[in-house]
């Protein structure tokens, strides 16, 4: 083999290509962009109580954490109000609508 590769001057080189690797774009369109919800406010006449339960409900699905009603409500009332971070926009979407539904007002950045 060795002589067939100095007969015809093959050079040997290694190509090594990802079969998962996708170009930048493609990835920040597939997932959406990470995105942060921000807790803004809670709506006149809303129950806190539901909104800190939703809260709960979120953070079990979306990190796999389990917090309790008091984390919540530390969460949401904590400086920065960041709710989740990293997350995909489509996700983020759907959250915000959840929260929305129960008298939050989120946004997403």
């Amino acid at each position: 083999m060795l002589g067939l590769k100095e007969d015809y001057n093959i050079q040997e080189t290694a190509i090594v290509q990802s079969a998962t690797a996708a170009p930048e774009n493609e990835k920040s369109e597939e997932k959406g962009g990470n995105v942060s919800l921000k807790l803004v406010g809670i709506k006149e006449g809303s129950n806190k109580v539901l909104i800190y339960k939703e809260i709960m409900s979120i953070v079990k699905e979306q990190k796999g954490e389990i917090i309790n009603l008091i984390q919540a409500k530390n969460l949401v009332e904590k400086e920065d109000k960041i709710i989740l971070e990293n997350i995909a926009r489509a996700k983020a979407e759907d959250v915000k609508k959840q929260l929305a539904e129960k008298g939050a007002e989120v946004e997403i950045k």
